[in-house]
Order: structure tokens, then C-alpha cells, then sequence
């Protein structure tokens, strides 16, 4: 009895759970698991050590990022997820940290022309930015805005649209989108969600690669289908998964991360006693 019941909670359960489900669902790579973020603990990597599992999940993901586009440099990279709530805004802002703590200069766009929420991330305004450019009523120059990470620009959405994928397929947004590649080394742009709105489909065509956040015990697998195959059919460039919220210690990637956390500062220790010892 306690095993049928089992059964018939798996068959039931309709959520993403590991990995190789997502990879499986998505025919596409994980580029990085993100730790899951407790309730109280830093949600940017500034604020995190310098051997945190989460820091180092996005120096991986920064590394796969750049592997995964070796043939063609890849200068504007979208990110969404099927649903909302499943941490896009989250791994797009600390992903631009990254790359900024890689010496880029990096370019974070809020795209989510619905119900913006990197503004809140980044302690900045949204009153002027992106629809102000698009719509020619402000210069590119006035509505990007510094952040508190050296190397890292935000440009918010300005005022929210009552037509947002009209404005993002406008040609002024496609000639923007070109002006921005040519300005920075890399553009994140943060994107709504990819269920039941046409705006992801929009952006993927004006960038030069996609990243899907799927969330482990939260994506909901019906929802990810929908989205796999609206993707396919915007002929999008997906080129990988974040596998965000993972649970580390139970999914045996504790001991990976502080392995090689631990490796790297005792490392630097016995570089620098051989050093001592030559000298001495």
C-alpha cells in the first residue's frame, strides 16, 4: 500500500526535480547548479565569501557561458524561465557581477516590461530607461545608471508599456539592441517569463544567445514543455540550462563545491610555503 502510494505521488507530482530531468526535457546542457538560497543569507555574491558554494557556481556558470560560445562571441545573452518566481532576475543580476569580477564591462537590461523586479535587486530607480530610449524621448547615455559593482551598468525598463512585445519588436528596439552590443562586452537582458507571453519569443530574436532557468522541486514539467516548444518554434538561441535553488548537501554537491573551494586556499597556502622555503 505504502509503495503504491508512492507511485502514485511521483506520477502526480508535477515539478522538476534533478538534472537529468531538466536536460532530458529541455535537450539541452546545465551550464551550472545554483545552491539554494536560505531565508536571511545574502542574496548577491558581493555580500558572499570568497569560497561560498554560491560564488562558485557562478564563476562555473560564467566559465560555461564563454565555453559554450567559443566559435561565435556571444555579446547579448537573454534569460528567462518558464514561470514566474523561479529566480531569473536573481541568477541574471548575480551573473552580471560575475562577469564584471572578470574585468567586462557589463550591461544588465531589464526587459520584463510586466512586473520588473531588478530595479528592487539592484537598490536602483526604474523611472527612465529602456521604453524612454525605444520611444526616443530620453538619450541612451541618461537612462543607463551606474550600480556599486565596478564594471556593471544597469539599464531599467522606464515606464511600464500597455503593449510591451510591440515596443520590444519595434525596429528602434532591434537598432538599440545593436547599439548596446557595440558598447559593452557583454548585455544580460532580464526577460518575463515564457509561458503565456510572446515577449521572450520577440527578444530571442534580437540576441545572440538564451539562457533557461529551471528550478529544482518548482518548475512545473507541463510548463516547461510549453516552453521548450515555443522556443523551438521561435527558432531561439537556447544554449543551456541554470539549474537554480538545488538543494547541495542533498543532491551530493556540497562536498564538489567545498572540495575545490578549499582545494583553491590551500593551494594558494602551499604555493606560497614553497616560495618561503626556496627564499629561506
Amino acid at each position: 500500500c505504502a509503495a503504491l502510494m508512492a507511485l502514485l505521488t511521483e506520477r502526480l507530482d508535477d515539478r522538476v526535480h534533478h538534472q537529468e530531468m531538466a536536460e532530458q526535457m529541455t535537450g539541452t546542457a546545465t551550464l551550472a547548479s545554483i545552491p539554494k538560497i536560505r531565508h536571511g543569507q545574502p542574496m548577491r555574491i558581493t555580500d558572499v565569501d570568497r569560497h561560498s558554494p554560491l560564488l562558485e557556481s557562478f564563476r562555473i556558470l560564467r566559465n560555461n557561458i564563454a565555453f559554450a560560445s567559443i566559435d561565435q562571441p556571444l555579446k547579448t545573452l537573454a534569460i528567462s524561465s518558464s514561470g514566474p518566481g523561479e529566480g531569473k532576475s536573481t541568477i541574471c543580476a548575480n551573473l552580471a557581477i560575475a562577469m564584471a569580477m572578470d574585468g567586462k564591462r557589463v550591461l544588465v537590461v531589464d526587459c520584463d516590461l510586466r512586473r520588473p523586479s531588478m530595479h528592487t535587486l539592484l537598490g536602483l530607480p526604474r523611472d527612465v530607461g529602456f521604453t524612454n530610449v525605444v520611444t526616443g524621448s530620453c538619450a541612451l547615455e541618461r537612462a543607463v545608471v551606474p550600480t556599486d559593482v565596478e564594471g556593471m551598468s544597469f539599464l531599467p525598463t522606464g515606464p511600464l508599456p500597455p503593449n510591451p512585445t510591440e515596443v520590444l519588436n519595434s525596429q528602434h528596439s532591434r537598432q538599440l539592441f545593436t547599439q548596446l552590443a557595440e558598447q559593452y562586452d557583454i548585455v544580460l537582458v532580464d526577460c518575463p517569463p515564457c509561458t503565456g507571453l510572446s515577449d521572450v519569443q520577440v527578444i530571442s530574436m534580437l540576441v545572440d544567445g538564451l539562457l533557461l532557468v529551471v528550478s529544482a522541486n518548482q518548475t512545473l514539467r507541463t510548463r516547461l514543455r510549453i516552453t521548450v516548444r515555443t522556443l523551438a518554434q521561435a527558432e531561439a538561441p537556447l544554449i543551456g540550462l541554470a539549474l537554480n535553488r538545488l538543494d547541495i548537501g542533498r543532491h551530493g554537491y556540497g562536498y564538489y563545491y567545498y572540495y575545490y573551494a578549499d582545494e583553491g586556499a590551500e593551494g594558494g597556502k602551499r604555493k606560497r610555503r614553497k616560495s618561503h622555503d626556496r627564499a629561506a
